[in-house]
């Protein structure tokens, strides 16, 4: 043991972080006191725990033991309040969340003078408005030492005092307000209120924020100024008022790298709609340092896709909802109504769209369309205009007539992109045969001789969720008569919101 007391905190921190995924940290905490109390800091630096009124009535069990309190860096809280298994039939009385609001949370997480990073959700499907005190989201924004706030399927603010104040707000440098794609109602008129305030408090000092479009107050947001602001994520309905042109609401953010306008409309209007610069309307570029751009409609009358920047290394063209996303909830939550959402555009139209893009340095390309006569003339466009992708995701659906996918062609069309590595396919398989992704993933490996990894969309019913499948690629000779192996790697959640 002697060996390693010699080591300095950093390089023994180091050693415990490696140990640390899959539990291996804790067994070598439990060898001796020292290691135990050396170890502490990274061991505790993420804690998380549920909570109901049965939980909070055993104060001293509660979350950890108060000597490991000031270890704690993260915390995630989330509500147990009501049974998932029926949640549409009840309703709130009061609709303040009783354990999120509790004292005890309050004397917790004020005696965790190292916490910088706090997430409070519910994984229950509780009718909106179940949610946070306006006291206590000013008490939590107000610990001195946070500077990550994320608030997950509950309400911000069900209810506000006649003149609500903001306390003096830590630094947040982070805040999401992140809400479950189907809810009723869409907003509480509180919402609109609170959030305004907050964000007229939080506005010089957030790097990275993330919204839901129907509470979002469009109006303040565009008209503060944005400092600091990286990064901007925004989901939802596209609001009726302002109706004005896109672009024109989001000019004072000079330092944003990542943007993600991902919008359905309410009215079903027409797809001009969600055209973020239209083509007569005069403006400049307002994001130089653009690197991540995420749009949910593309438009040949769009005239954004002509003038971005070279800095851009990210390019993502999805309506919102996810169209698999949206098929999975009908499937999962019958009961709930997904907002309207038009048309799939076509492999044409997206082609159409990206011969206005002129960023030959573009290193990942995400893709979602109805394959059409055109869909070949796309992916042929893709490798020739964007022969530095290094992640390509394709999400293909198909017309009822065109039953078969045509995995040769596909991979093909692909070849040329000599630097492509990853490669995240969604090909609308009917079926669900594991040895069907594996053939896919086999296809595109044999064909791409760059590929390292192919990811492969599926609905796992067992556990009720949207995953990938990751295969690694192995190779062994040279050129088309080499070795090919596929090994499957394992499964990760798909998260259609980033």
């Amino acid at each position: 043991m002697t060996s390693l007391q010699q080591l300095n905190q950093d390089v023994l921190t180091l050693i415990f972080e490696e140990l640390r995924p899959h539990y291996r940290l804790l067994p070598l905490s439990r060898t001796c006191h020292w290691l135990r109390d050396a170890s502490a800091p990274v061991l505790f630096k993420y804690a998380g725990h549920g909570l109901n009124e049965r939980i909070l009535k055993q104060r001293e069990k509660l979350f950890l033991p108060r000597a490991f309190w000031p270890h704690v860096r993260r915390m995630s809280l989330w509500c147990e309040c009501r049974n998932p298994k029926d949640p549409l039939s009840a309703t709130d009385e009061d609709p303040l969340c009783p354990v999120m609001n509790h004292r005890v949370v309050k004397e917790v997480l004020r005696n965790m003078p190292g916490l910088v990073q706090l997430s409070l959700q519910t994984g229950n499907f509780l009718k909106h408005g179940h949610g946070i005190s306006w006291r206590r989201i000013n008490f939590f924004l107000s610990l001195p030492t946070l500077r990550e706030f994320e608030l997950v399927d509950l309400c911000i603010c069900p209810s506000l005092p006649d003149r609500p104040r903001v306390k003096s707000l830590a630094p947040i440098s982070s805040f999401q307000y992140n809400l479950r794609d189907y809810r009723v109602p869409w907003k509480l008129p509180v919402e609109e209120r609170a959030l305004g305030l907050l964000l007229h408090a939080l506005h010089n000092t957030l790097e990275s924020l993330l919204l839901l479009a129907e509470p979002t107050p469009i109006l303040t947001l565009s008209r503060l100024h944005w400092p600091r602001l990286r990064e901007l994520r925004i989901f939802g309905q596209r609001w009726l008022i302002p109706d004005t042109p896109l672009i024109s609401l989001f000019v004072n953010f000079p330092h944003l790298q990542t943007f993600v306008l991902a919008l359905s409309d309410p009215e079903d209007r027409s797809e001009d709609a969600l055209v973020i610069w239209p083509l007569r309307f005069d403006s400049s570029f307002p994001w130089p340092e653009l690197q991540h751009l995420t749009l949910s409609q593309p438009s040949t009358k769009d005239a954004i896709y002509s003038h971005l920047p070279p800095t851009l290394q990210t390019l993502a063209l999805r309506p919102w909802t996810h169209y698999c996303v949206r098929e999975f909830v009908k499937q999962r939550e019958p009961r709930q109504t997904p907002p309207s959402m038009f048309p799939l555009r076509t492999a044409s139209t997206l082609r159409q769209v990206l011969r206005s893009v002129r960023i030959p340095a573009l290193r990942t390309l995400e893709l979602e369309y109805c394959a059409d006569a055109d869909e070949f003339m796309l992916l042929e466009d893709v490798a020739s205009r964007f022969p530095n992708l290094d992640t390509i995701e394709l999400h293909r659906y198909r017309l009822e007539e065109m039953m078969e996918v045509p995995l040769d062609e596909l991979a093909t069309m692909l070849r040329p992109l000599a630097q492509l590595r990853i490669a995240k396919l969604n090909l609308d398989y009917h079926a669900r045969d594991p040895d069907m992704f594996c053939s896919c993933a086999s296809t595109f490996a044999r064909v791409c001789p760059s590929l390292q990894e192919v990811w492969v969309l599926f609905n796992d019913r067992k556990d009720a969720f949207l995953k990938w499948r990751r295969y690694y690629i192995g190779r062994s000779g040279n050129g088309d008569d080499g070795q090919v192996d596929i090994s499957k790697y394992g499964d990760d959640y798909y998260a259609h919101r980033r």
